[in-house]
C-alpha cells in the first residue's frame, strides 16, 4: 500500500474509534489526526531501521505527548484522544487468538501469543505514561473533560468508514472490501442486541457468533478464507480498549476500577471465543485446497 493510502487509514480507523467509543468531536478529530501522524511513521519508515522494533512505544509516547499538550489547550479527553490515536496498535486480535489457541489446547503457540499481547499492553502503557508525565512538566497539567458524544447517525458513519479502514491496514483485496462491511456491520448489531440482552460483557458472544456464521457461509461462498472478512470484524469487536483501560487505571493507582476492568475483560475474551466456537460448530468453515490443484 502507499504511504498516503495507509496514512489516511490509519486516520480513519482512530477516528471512527473515538466516535463508537463515545467521543466528542475534538476527540474525533485529534484521534483521526494522530493516528494519521502514527501510520505516516510506519509507511514512510520515519525510524531507522535498528529501531523499528521501538516503533510501538515510539508512537504510544507521541500519541500520549500530543494529546496531553493539546488537552491543556482546549477542552479534550485525552483517554479518547490516546486511545483512539493508538486503537490500531492495541493487540486485541493476537489476544482473542491466544484465548482460542489456549481453549484448544495449544499451550505452546497460545501461551506464545498470550505473552506477546502482555508484554505489547505494557510497552504502549509504558510509552503512554511517559508522553503524559513530559506533557505535565512541559505544559502543565491538563484540565479534565468529559467528551459530549456525537449525534447518534454518527455512528453510522463512523461503522460504515471503519471496515475500508480495516481492508487497507490488513492488506484485503478490494473486491472483498463490500463483504467485510457487511460483516462488520451485521457483527456490531448483533453485539448490541446481545448487549441489550444479555449485558455488555455477554454481549460480544452474539457479535462474535454473527461474524463467524458470516464469515463461515461466505468462505463457502466465495471460496476464500474465512479470516478475510472475520478479522476485520473481530478488531471491532475484541474488547482491546477495555485492557486499555484497565493498564491506565493501574497507572492511576485506581487498583480496585482497574482489577475490576481486566475482569470484564477476560470475560469478554472468553464469550468472544465461545461465539466463534458455535459458529465453527454450526457452519464450518471450508478446508480450502492449496497448490497446483487449486488453480484448476
Amino acid at each position: 500500500m502507499g504511504i498516503t493510502i495507509t496514512t489516511v487509514a490509519f486516520g480513519i480507523a482512530g477516528g471512527c474509534a473515538a466516535c463508537l467509543l463515545g467521543g466528542g468531536a475534538p476527540e474525533v478529530a485529534a484521534a483521526a489526526a494522530l493516528a494519521m501522524l502514527t501510520g505516516w511513521a510506519v509507511a514512510a519508515r520515519f525510524l531507522p531501521g535498528d529501531l523499528r522494533p521501538f516503533h510501538e512505544p515510539f508512537a504510544a509516547f507521541v500519541v500520549s505527548l500530543a494529546a496531553s499538550a493539546l488537552a491543556t489547550r482546549t477542552p479534550l479527553s485525552t483517554y479518547l484522544a490516546t486511545l483512539g490515536g493508538l486503537i490500531v496498535w492495541l493487540p486485541g486480535l493476537t489476544l482473542s487468538m491466544a484465548m482460542s489457541e489456549l481453549n484448544a489446547q495449544h499451550l505452546v503457540s497460545g501461551t506464545a501469543r498470550l505473552t506477546g499481547a502482555i508484554m505489547r499492553f505494557l510497552v504502549l502503557m509504558f510509552g503512554v505514561a511517559l508522553g503524559s508525565r513530559v506533557a505535565q512538566l512541559a505544559f502543565g497539567a491538563a484540565t479534565p473533560a468529559v467528551p459530549t458524544p456525537l449525534p447518534p447517525w454518527s455512528e453510522w458513519v463512523a461503522l460504515s468508514l471503519a471496515p475500508f479502514a480495516f481492508t487497507v491496514l490488513m492488506r484485503a483485496r478490494p473486491k472483498d472490501a463490500p463483504a467485510i462491511l457487511g460483516v462488520c456491520v451485521a457483527a456490531v448489531l448483533g453485539s448490541r442486541a446481545g448487549s441489550r440482552a444479555f449485558g455488555a460483557e455477554l454481549g460480544v458472544f452474539a457479535g462474535s457468533l454473527v461474524a463467524g456464521l458470516l464469515s463461515n457461509w461466505l468462505a463457502r461462498v466465495r471460496h476464500t478464507p474465512a479470516l478475510v472478512t472475520l478479522s476485520p470484524a473481530l478488531l471491532l469487536l475484541v474488547p482491546g480498549s477495555v485492557g486499555f483501560r484497565s493498564l491506565a487505571l493501574l497507572l492511576d493507582k485506581e487498583v480496585v476500577n482497574g482489577i475490576e476492568a481486566a475482569f470484564r475483560m477476560v470475560i469478554m475474551f472468553a464469550a468472544l471465543v465461545a461465539g466463534l466456537q458455535v459458529a465453527g460448530i454450526a457452519v464450518p468453515a471450508p478446508r480450502l485446497r492449496t497448490g497446483p490443484q487449486a488453480s484448476r
